[in-house]
């Protein structure tokens, strides 16, 4: 079935995703007599490309036009009731340039409320790509469910030639319907494949083919109508889990980059103004300067936290500066997803420190 209309559902959704009106509500099957019942997915909805329009069909870059609503992306995808009971809600409706850490705490606790119901498989995130792995993998730290979780979105608009944000859904609807999802964590599905968001990152800045893991691979793949895993069920060492049930506001993480002769004032400014946590996102291995250095243990004397992270896009930092915590395999941009959470839970460097070693 999927095989057969996959070509042409890009341009089917492109025809009706702002057509169509956003209280209008997906018909639903009745099953079939003796037939199993399908597996319940929701899909929680936050904006970003996939639900995005341009004026020109051949405007895959700026695009700044209104956001469709979720009701609009269920309908240009009708194909998604055949793998699923499925229904939606909109959290936010907004580009992933522009989300909040209130935004990613309030779509933690829906998510985690949403799989405590027993009719419920599979949650599906949708979201924009820019920011997509540091909402993944905040939903994998402070979610517990064996129930899976996936978040998707798109390279390109909905309104825009070859749209790959219906695919996607499709894809991820049927992963979040699979009994082999289950106890796998957080994925992201992009492209025909499943990736791990504790490792998933953006390669690219326009391709379809943006979201992998360099070192640490794939999961597995959507093939046809078939969700294929290369491993079985296994969470990635070191899994950690935060309580934000009773978490009002996350506190505050600053993410700075390195770069030749850059001064300490920066990072001195970052946590004069608040911050009670900073990332610095160093050349190679975490490599500090020597005024770098003395700034970790000045603010390290202090209480207050610092990770060495890397600009590069994989490999491992190691630990090798005195009063500092390293990033391990994660970017810098989830080392302060990290950070931010842990702070919820303590302030004692040396337990925070722990957590980033099992990194």
């Amino acid at each position: 079935m999927k095989t057969s209309f996959r070509a042409l559902l890009a341009c089917f959704a492109m025809a009706n995703l702002f057509i169509l009106p956003a209280t209008a509500q997906p018909a639903k099957e009745s099953p079939q007599p003796g037939a199993a019942p399908k597996p319940g997915v929701v899909i929680l909805a936050t904006g970003g490309t996939i639900v995005s329009s341009t004026r020109s069909a051949t405007d895959m870059a700026n695009y700044s036009g209104p956001l469709a609503g979720v009701d609009s992306l269920l309908k240009a995808v009708p194909q998604i009731h055949s793998y699923a009971n499925v229904r939606a809600e909109q959290i936010v409706n907004v580009g992933s340039n522009v989300i909040t850490s209130e935004n990613i705490l309030n779509l933690a606790k829906r998510v985690n409320a949403v799989l405590a119901d027993p009719d419920v498989a599979g949650v599906v995130v949708t979201h924009g790509t820019d920011t997509m792995e540091e909402t993944a993998y905040f939903l994998s730290l402070a979610t517990r469910s064996s129930k899976p979780i996936v978040v998707t979105g798109s390279m390109r608009p909905a309104t825009s030639l070859s749209a790959d944000g219906p695919v996607n859904l499709l894809d991820a609807v049927m992963v979040a319907a699979d009994p082999g999802s289950r106890d796998r964590g957080v994925m992201v599905v992009m492209n025909d494949r499943i990736s791990a968001a504790r490792y998933v990152t953006k390669m690219n800045t326009l391709n379809v083919d943006a979201m992998g893991s360099v070192e640490q691979g794939y999961l597995g793949a959507v093939a046809g109508e078939r969700v294929i895993y290369y491993y079985e069920p296994a969470r990635a060492k070191g899994e950690l889990y935060f309580d934000v049930s009773g978490v009002t506001k996350l506190p505050r993480v600053e993410l700075v980059y390195r770069y030749q002769g850059q001064e300490m004032q920066l990072v001195r400014d970052a946590v004069n103004e608040g911050a009670q946590g900073v990332v610095i996102g160093f050349t190679g291995n975490g490599n500090a300067s020597p005024d770098h250095e003395a700034l970790i243990r000045e603010f390290g004397g202090k209480g207050i936290p610092i990770v060495r992270g890397s600009r590069v896009v994989s490999g491992i930092v190691t630990p090798k500066v005195s009063g500092s915590m390293a990033a391990g395999a994660l970017t810098a941009a989830k080392a302060r997803i990290l950070l931010m959470l842990a702070l919820t839970r303590t302030k004692d460097i040396r337990q925070i420190s722990d957590f980033f070693a099992q990194q």
